[in-house]
């Protein structure tokens, strides 16, 4: 008998390969929008703001409305790029969309499982993007429920994000789901808060620098398949 019900997967970086979309729209950004000669030190830049932009509205500090207009506008700034911000967020999150990939092995993973456990996406994005990178890589399907942050106004690991995903799946045992998702701070430590059994995705084989525990870890998302 199986001991999960349900599935709780992350998208980015968990079921896509979102840093390597995340890295060709940028190029595209810059090569398409900005008339610009794309440099890894451009899009470190980029990526230390939108991090920071991320990590205050997980800490409920901004709204997603905000996050879509501060990341660009620091990236901009620190670089003397004069543009409209939201301008280039909806370019870059368009490219972000048309570069997305699967990882290695997904659709074996979702075949299997949906076969035998009820499959949900928890995703920390925002609603231009996470459903229309699901339709276009045939991902829609697989799942009975979609929960993304900027839909709903709360984020992983906020315990309101998870108050929210199980009013949408009904009278459930929380020792029958569980969380399978990249990172620590969102994915796992949210499943911890709400007393959730967690899978960590840990594709790169990364040392955990944290006390965040998840219940299972693994870097070939099939060995997901020996776990629920």
């Amino acid at each position: 008998m199986k001991k999960y019900e349900w599935l709780l997967f992350d998208l980015d970086n968990t079921l896509t390969d979102f840093d390597t979309a995340s890295h060709q729209a940028f190029i595209d950004l810059c090569e398409l929008r900005l008339s610009r000669v794309f440099s890894e030190e451009l899009y470190l830049s980029y990526k230390k703001y939108n991090t920071a932009a991320w990590e205050a509205f997980e800490n409920n500090e901004i709204d997603t409305d905000t996050l879509r207009y501060i990341r660009f506008q620091g990236f901009c700034q620190a670089n003397n790029i004069e543009e409209d911000y939201l301008e280039l967020n909806a370019f870059y999150l368009d490219r972000l969309n048309h570069n997305a990939t699967l990882k290695k092995n997904t659709i074996d993973l979702l075949e299997a499982v949906s076969k035998t456990h009820r499959l949900a996406i928890i995703t920390n994005g925002l609603k231009e993007n996470q459903r229309r990178c699901l339709d276009r890589l045939g991902l829609t399907a697989y799942f009975e429920i979609i929960v993304v942050s900027d839909e709903i106004g709360y984020s992983k690991p906020d315990i309101s994000f998870f108050d929210y995903t199980f009013e949408q799946m009904g009278p459930v045992d929380k020792s029958k789901v569980i969380v399978i998702g990249d990172s620590l701070r969102s994915d796992i430590q949210g499943s911890i808060n709400y007393g959730l059994d967690s899978i960590w995705y840990n594709e790169k084989k990364l040392i955990n620098p944290s006390d965040i525990k998840p219940t299972f870890e693994c870097s070939d998302i099939l060995d997901i398949l020996t776990m629920v």
